[in-house]
């Protein structure tokens, strides 16, 4: 595993498939302001190698049914609230997507992105972005605090503004971020 160095920003890459670990890594290195310090299959020593490898980003592959990605992320995110973490590919459900965000995913890219895309993205979270495709900001936007999913008619001002006054946060940071 190689450190972040002072004029390269370290990025961590987390999938347990091999052949997207590689692709992530091989599109990743092209950048010169980018240094992947690490490219891992999720297992039990994952979160200490992040945390000791001086990564500033994480792409985290959404990589099992169990959200054990989930788990990974929020421990990252406890021992570290500064990391930036992209999820990679797409949720099953709209709660997992929005429970990433609550944990603390900054951004999604989704597999079949554009290298272009994927390291946009990245430029975007170290510029204070969030980035989400535009077939997840749906799932986004129907989501009531405190009501799990719902789907507000945003019809009325009033209505608009409720969902506002209660919204998480994180998630209307995410939500205001995103285009």
């Amino acid at each position: 595993m190689r450190h972040a160095s002072q004029d390269k920003v370290g990025i961590f890459l987390v999938a347990a498939n091999p052949l997207l670990r590689e692709a992530l890594a091989r599109v990743l290195r092209t950048e010169t302001e980018f240094n992947v310090v690490g490219a891992y299959a999720p297992d039990a020593d994952t979160e200490k190698a992040v945390l000791s490898s001086g990564a500033s980003v994480v792409l985290l592959d959404d990589f099992d049914a169990a959200r054990s990605d989930l788990t990974l992320l929020g421990k990252l995110m406890n021992a570290a609230p500064a990391l930036k973490v992209i999820m990679v590919g797409m949720p099953e459900t709209e709660r997992a997507f929005l429970d990433s965000i609550r944990a603390g995913a900054i951004g999604y890219v989704l597999h079949n992105s554009s290298t272009e895309v994927l390291v946009s993205s990245v430029r975007a979270i170290l510029n204070g972005e969030a980035v989400c495709p535009a077939q997840m900001i749906v799932s986004a936007y129907k989501y009531a605090p405190g009501s799990g999913i719902a789907s507000p008619s945003f019809t009325h001002e009033d209505k608009h503004a409720a969902f506002v006054e209660n919204a998480e946060p994180r998630a209307l940071h995410f939500f205001a971020h995103t285009s």
